[in-house]
Parts: structure tokens; sequence; C-alpha cells
């Protein structure tokens, strides 16, 4: 084993860092210039004056992160530089393998021997699988096996690897550590071709399978033995002290950047920096591999499926969202070409967010399904083990599944769009946002209520390609009625040119729509454009008032009260235009009343 100076000296590492280190010392002392560069540089970093920043930390924050970041580069310099372990001589260890161990025969293929799943991999498997018998399940068989392994690995003393051996027998094949058996390969460890073949086949078949396990064995046993080395473990503490320096400093360069750039905390990176560190480091350690096998199989090995899973199904999502907007863009291309209307661009938009929502939702459950078969957790086994939990979770689903189905028959029967004024049984207001699941409606009153599309049974949808104004007004019986309706014509022919491109239709004029006590009822209706109905509602109403007074028309109820202070009882009462004459005040009652 060659030492770790010398491996320094032979690639040049340990006399360039010399040279370049001396060569810095002499132009930082001989150069002012220089010194003062480095120091305006290294303060201007270290206090934080970088003005592009845009999440300023406090004074204490700063100058605590600058700390940890002198503490860190110091001790990985130092560590590296001046803490290197010195090896003695090289030594042979005997770790000499059996030529036996390469393959004899490639005509039999076999699996890669590879270890049990253990459902989220918090229990320690054996080196590779093994198959259950009559007499013994495949897990037990395991379980024994993994008790002697054990006892030979602790024996390890970093200077010699067991002999690892196959005999094969007359009937069976068998694996042997320094000439002892330790474990026989049983039929049905064999490939499923294995009951096609003679005896002489069946034999070969499992003196190859056993010199597979003896390989994995072998190579097990040597780093473990490797592992055990006083050197070794002398350079783990070397390598220990400079990786936590690195790891660290790693992490300080995350925060720069998530507060840089990203303006998130990144923890998720974080914790996976860390979880590797401290998993590589108990898997190095022979006192600590336990805690090791755990932190991979429980911690590391499910962070990185679900990250690797996780960035997948989310590049499939872009892609999906990329061809959805091609896709959308073409047929916007296409009804431009044909007089697109409002209604084809509001549907666009509605479809675009019905889809993103269903692609977002199918590659979730994609993903999920894939991290737990990865982590070897069966849910059909699961649901169907669950008992009420199942129940429930059934019951619950009922409820989403009936959502997303009247979501889908809205969409496909296009019953209402993104900006639309509808009605509910509940609420009334203007679609925002519509999911397969829910929609949003932005009330009157700027509130949002968000409804389940199960419960959006009967919709009254206002904007549905136009809307519709219903003019009336009351007017007194002695108003001509056609000359009244003329105006409100002529008025609406003025809202035209006034509000030009939103009054669809020529106005309808009914006429008399309803003879009253207090009045006659007139009726118009034309048609605008959608969700234009209501102002267009509020400045009929402005310019029928106005032309109604200057041509002297009365609305129903309309009169004229003038209350005055009555100082002598014989005065008359001025006359007053109505067209309820019998309902206004005597004089005495008007002097009631402000005598009151």
């Amino acid at each position: 084993m060659r030492s770790f100076h010398e491996v320094l000296s032979h690639s040049g590492i340990s006399a360039t860092a010399k040279v370049v280190s001396q060569s810095f010392v002499v132009l930082y002392d001989e150069s002012p210039w220089l010194r003062a560069k480095i120091g305006f540089h290294s303060g201007a970093f270290l206090l934080g004056k970088h003005q592009q920043s845009k999440n300023r930390q406090s004074m204490s924050e700063r100058r605590w992160t600058q700390l940890r970041w002198v503490v860190c580069i110091a001790g990985f310099f130092l560590s590296l530089l001046l803490l290197v372990p010195e090896f003695e001589d090289e030594k042979e260890v005997s770790s000499t393998p059996p030529s036996e161990l390469a393959i004899t025969n490639p005509q039999f293929p076999i699996p890669t021997p590879r270890p049990r799943k253990e459902g989220l991999g918090l229990s320690r498997s054996f080196l590779f699988e093994l198959a259950g018998s009559d007499k013994m399940a495949g897990l037990e068989r395991e379980q024994n096996l993994m008790q002697r392994y054990d006892d030979i690995v602790d024996r390890l003393d970093g200077n010699r690897v067991p002999q690892v051996g196959v005999k094969a027998g007359p009937y069976t094949a068998t694996v042997t550590i320094d000439d002892k058996p330790f474990v026989t390969v049983l039929p049905q460890d064999c490939p499923e071709y294995f009951s096609r073949l003679d005896d002489e086949g069946k034999l070969q078949l499992e003196t190859e399978v056993a010199y597979a396990w003896a390989r994995l064995i072998h190579e097990h046993l040597v780093l473990e033995n490797f592992k055990r080395d006083p050197e070794f473990l002398e350079l783990y503490n070397y390598l220990a002290l400079v990786t936590f320096f690195l790891v660290s400093i790693a992490q300080l360069s995350i925060n720069w950047f998530s507060r840089r750039f990203v303006h998130r905390p990144l923890w998720s990176l974080k914790l996976l920096l860390w979880v590797v560190y401290f998993t590589t480091l108990t898997r190095l350690h022979p006192t600590f591999d336990t805690v090791g096998h755990y932190l991979s199989r429980g911690a590391l090995h499910p962070i990185i499926d679900f990250i690797a899973i996780g960035a997948t199904m989310l590049v499939l999502h872009q892609l999906t969202r990329l061809v959805l907007h091609r896709y959308l863009e073409a047929l916007a291309q296409f009804d431009n070409d044909h007089q697109e209307t409002e209604r084809a661009a509001l549907r666009r938009k509605t479809l675009a967010q019905a889809w993103t929502f269903v692609s977002q939702i199918g590659w979730s459950f994609l993903g999920l399904y894939l991290y737990f078969s990865q982590l070897g957790v069966d849910l059909a086994q699961f649901f169907a083990g669950a008992g009420l939990i199942g129940v429930a979770i059934g019951v619950m689903a009922r409820d989403v599944f009936l959502d997303l189905f009247n979501g889908a028959y809205i969409l496909a029967e296009d019953q209402f769009v993104v900006g639309d004024w509808i009605e509910s049984n509940s609420d009334t207001g203007e679609v925002i946002e519509f999911s397969l699941r829910s929609t949003k409606i932005r009330r009157t009153d700027g509130s949002i209520a968000i409804i389940p599309n199960a419960e959006l049974r009967q919709v009254r949808n206002h904007s549905y390609r136009f809307s519709t104004v219903d003019f009336r007004v009351s007017v007194c019986h002695s108003t001509d009625t056609d000359y009244a309706m003329e105006l409100i014509l002529e008025e609406v022919g003025y809202l035209d040119v006034e509000w030009p491109g939103k009054i669809k239709s020529l106005p309808q004029a009914l006429g008399v729509q309803e003879l009253g006590l207090k009045g006659i009822v007139l009726r118009v209706r034309f048609s605008t454009l959608p969700l234009a109905q209501l102002e267009a509602s509020r400045r009929l109403n402005r310019r029928v008032k106005v032309r109604f007074d200057k041509e002297r028309i009365l609305l129903a109820g309309d009169r004229l009260v003038s209350v005055v202070r009555v100082l002598d009882h014989e005065q008359p009462w001025p006359s007053v235009p109505s067209c309820e004459a019998d309902s206004l005040p005597t004089a005495e009652q008007a002097k009631e009343s402000s005598d009151s």
C-alpha cells in the first residue's frame, strides 16, 4: 500500500502546491499594491457590500455568515496541509482469490445475485437473496447465514482475507470459506430452466450459481478487511475532517446561491448533502457500518429515488405543457383564419387550465406509484389489507371522482369558460379559474368562492355568446306611450354611438308591458357583448332619465312636493303637476308637517 505522501509526490500535487504557496508569499511581501488589492476585495466580500443583492441580511447575520466562511476555508486548508497522516512502508495483505471463481461455463446464464428488497430498507439483508425450501423459508435462511457471516467479518484484522472457494460434489455445490462449508446451493436458488436440464446440467448450473455467490462474498470480504486496516482508519479520520469542511463550504455556497438567484432556502438540497456525507462516513467505518446501512437504505436511497422520480415527472409535465401550448397555438391560428370569436379564446384558456391540471395529477400519481414500487411497497396489498382505512379512502375518493367527472362534463358541453359570469345555487360571480376538481368564482364583493364541480348541477350562464338588456321603465298614465318609446329607441341608438361595438343587435320595441295603478311599464330589449349588459343598462338608465326630464315626461310616482312654511292659513297651496294628484297633501297637512 503506497503512503499518502508518496501519492502526493507521485502526482506532483505536493511540489506544485509548495511552489505556488512560496511564490505567493514572496509577491505578497514585496508588493504593497497586491496587498491593498487583496485586502480591498477580501473586505468587500466579507462585509457583503454586493449592491445587486436582493435579500440583504442584518449586520449580525452577515457577520455570522462571514465567520462561517472564514472558519470553513481556514479549517479546510489547515487540515489539508498540516494534518496529513504519515504511513509506514507498504505491506502485503493476504487476499489471494481462488482461480475457480472465474466463470467456467458461459452457456448457463444466471442473473446477478442481489440482496432482498425489504420495504423501506429498515432491516438488513444478506449479500444475495436465497430461495425458500420445504423446511425453511428464504428469509430465515438468510438470517441464519448472516449471523455466521457477521462472525467471520468480526474476526478480520486487516492482514488476511479468508479464502473463498466452491466445492462441487456429486449432487450439490457448496460455497466454502477457509475450507469450511458456508452455504449450499439448492435447486430453488437456480434459474427457472433448471428443471429442463439433465442431472449433469443441473449440477453444472448449481456450480455456476455457487461461483457467482463466491465472487460476491470474496469482494465483500476484501472490502471489509480493507476498512479494518489501521492505516485506513488513520486516513479515515483525516478524510472525515477534510470532507466536513468541504461539505460546510458547499452548504454556504448553496445558501449564497439560494439568496441570490432562487430566493428559496433549498432545505431539501442541504439535507441531501449532509445525508450523503454521514452515510458515506458511516459506511466506510467498520464500527458504524450498521448505522450507515440504515442511513443508506432508510434515508439516502429514498431521498435520491424521490428526487430522481420527482425530477423525471416534472420534466414530463413540462413537456406535456409544451405540447399543449403548441397545440393551442395551432388552434388559435386556425381560429384566426376562420374569424376567431372572443368565446373561442376564452375556451382555449379554460382548456389550458383543465389539461394542465390533468397532466399534473396524472404525472404525480405515476411518480408516487413508481416511488413506492422502488421502495418495495405493494400498493395493491396495502389497500386490500387496509380494512377500514381502505373504506374511508374509497369514500373520500368517491367525492373526488364525482368532481372530476362533473368537471369533464362541464368542459365537454362547454357550459361555461374562464371569464363567464355564472350563477349557481349558492354563488354568483365571474369564473376566474377552472379545473376538473373545482371552479373559482370571484363574487361582486371581491371575495373568491371555491366550488367543487359536483355542486354545480344547475348553472345559469349570463355571458354565453351574448347578453341581453331587458330595459323596463314606468311612466304616468297621461304619457304618450308611442312618443316615449321613440325616445327610448333614440337613446339606444345614441348609446351605440357613444359605446361602439358593444351592442350586437337592433333594439326591439316590445311596447306596453304592463298597465298598473301606479303607471304604464314600457319594455325595450336588445343584445350586447358578453358581460356588457350591466354597464349598458346603467348607461341607458342615465340617458333615458335625462331625456325624459328634458321632454317633461314624468315617471310613475314622480311628483313635485314643495314644503313651505305657511304663515297665512288662507294662503292657497300651489298647484303641483303629477300623475297622482289624489295622493298630494292638503294645505292643512303641509302646515302641520312644517310646524312639527
